[in-house]
């Protein structure tokens, strides 16, 4: 009876842990980080510092979050088309992603620390919480 009762206990602990109401921390930071790489970070920048500042449900299934983070540039503005035409092998997608990253971020220089105050709402999918965005084409 007492081996019932455990292992009742511990499906029990297993069953809600999956069923968390809102993202934890380290799913917040792996998604946000995710995110910025698509836009430069590793690269162009490093982000620093990412940290939950507030939350609310909408619905079972979304949460939005507020978060602050620190962007730390490893380049000057106009050092990024070089940079990206290494990676991309073409000038016109090394010009488009520098005019990206300079209407984002303005002419940034190397060394340059700016804080970053967004908000992001994660949604509940198969593989847990996820930023609610378009999928890539």
């Amino acid at each position: 009876m007492k081996h019932l009762i455990y292992v009742t206990c511990g499906l029990l602990v297993l069953l809600l842990a999956g069923c968390s109401s809102r993202p934890a921390d380290d799913e917040i930071r792996a998604e946000i980080k995710a995110l910025l790489a698509d836009h430069g970070a590793g690269r162009v920048f490093e982000v620093e510092n990412l940290r939950r500042v507030n939350g609310v449900a909408r619905g079972e299934n979304a949460y939005d979050i507020d978060v602050r983070y620190e962007l730390h540039f490893r380049m000057d503005l106009a050092d990024v088309p070089g940079e990206l035409q290494k990676e991309s092998g073409s000038i016109f997608a090394a010009g488009m992603g520098a005019v990206s990253l300079g209407m984002a971020y303005g002419d940034f220089k190397a060394g340059e620390v700016v804080q970053k105050e967004e908000r992001y709402r994660f949604v509940r999918t198969e593989q847990g919480w996820r930023i609610d965005r378009p999928p890539k084409g």
